[in-house]
């Protein structure tokens, strides 16, 4: 496989992902009526659709070696990110709107490096620490609501 990282062709593959992401916010969004269940169920349908074909004519479905924790954290991974995480999303998009929900984005890092440390036993280093500082504060600039709270308490 060919690497793009670091080149024209990935960062060009970076912007499509993002765009593609944004798209599925706006268009969770207009999905109305029915369980957002429903809907998440009916979205992976169409996406096994799509990607089981995909996966034999890219992979080499048949020789897969898989062991019994790389089949478990698949398990959890199709339950958790795909199933629940997916459906939760789903109904912050439709309570809150996609431009909320995309603020959610911001968090993941946060959570990823907080928990690598604390689970994982990583470093973290001045960098991370910064990089937690902005995101936090960029999220609290964000929200009207929060900053006007915010400024409030200190008069």
């Amino acid at each position: 496989m060919m690497s793009v990282s670091g080149n024209l062709l990935g960062n060009v593959l970076l912007i499509l992902a993002a765009m593609s992401f944004a798209w599925s916010l706006i268009l969770m969004e207009k999905l109305e009526g029915g369980s957002p269940v429903i809907h998440m169920r009916n979205v992976l349908w169409i996406a096994s659709i799509l990607l089981i074909p995909l996966a034999f004519y890219f992979e080499r479905l048949l020789q897969i070696d898989i062991n019994n924790s790389q089949l478990l954290y698949i398990i959890i991974l199709g339950i958790f990110h795909a199933g629940i995480i997916y459906m939760l999303y789903n109904v912050l998009i439709q309570e809150e709107g996609a431009l909320f929900a995309s603020f959610s984005n911001y968090i993941v890092p946060v959570v990823g490096v907080i928990s690598g440390y604390f689970i994982l036993n990583e470093p973290l280093f001045l960098q991370h620490k910064i990089g937690i500082f902005i995101i936090l504060l960029a999220l609290i600039f964000s929200n009207k609501d929060i900053f006007r709270k915010w400024v409030r308490k200190d008069h």
